[in-house]
């Protein structure tokens, strides 16, 4: 009986030790690239192309282009863009805005982690006298863990505990068979000396 208390003893803390494995692999799955946008066009002289993505706190946005002629590179949070928009829309001289990221040229890539949950806009400037072509892509970095994986440590963890905590206050049977044993062997003997 007590290889059988051990072997549940082991037993659980296995299990126990897959489902925490299981449980740092899914809160640290690898990254996959998702896709967000990826499109051509022609940008008008004196004007903009813009891209908005709405992004959670801490995911990873990749974004880049290329063009047929050079232009300004911004990527904004939704603050930045409402000044964006006055300056260069509105036309109002004196408005300034702070943009994550700024570049100027003909091709360019850029990856940032969103420092808050926002609107982020990635903005292809023109400010030529000629129409640019222009191609722009964006992607996003997704982490997700399967159904089976998460299932299988909803499953794991509690079926562990439960067969480390039964293998540890299981009672060895082999130490309560002595104690009848010798209680019953002393009462025997105490029996026979009584009668004789």
């Amino acid at each position: 009986m007590i290889k059988m208390r051990k072997k549940k003893i082991v037993s659980g803390i296995i299990v126990l030790v897959i489902g925490v494995l299981l449980i740092i692999y899914a809160d640290n799955p690898s990254p996959q690239l998702r896709t967000v946008f990826d499109d051509t066009d022609t940008i008008p002289d004196n004007w903009y192309w813009r891209f908005k993505n709405v992004v959670e706190s801490g995911v990873v946005v990749h974004s880049e282009y290329s063009t047929s002629d050079e232009v300004e590179f911004f990527i904004l949070d939704s603050e930045n863009f409402e000044l964006f928009l006055k300056k260069y829309k509105e036309g109002e001289k004196y408005t300034f805005f702070r943009a994550i990221y700024h570049s100027f040229g003909k091709s360019e890539s850029h990856t940032f982690r969103a420092p808050k949950d926002d609107s982020y806009y990635a903005i292809l400037l023109n400010d030529g006298d000629n129409d640019v072509s222009a191609s722009f892509k964006q992607f996003e970095e997704t982490y997700s863990v399967s159904a089976p994986t998460a299932l299988f440590v909803i499953i794991l963890l509690p079926v562990g505990f439960i067969v480390l905590i039964v293998g540890l206050i299981q009672k060895p049977k082999t130490a309560e068979n002595n104690k009848n044993t010798g209680h019953n062997e002393a009462s025997e003997m105490h029996e026979n000396q009584r009668t004789s």
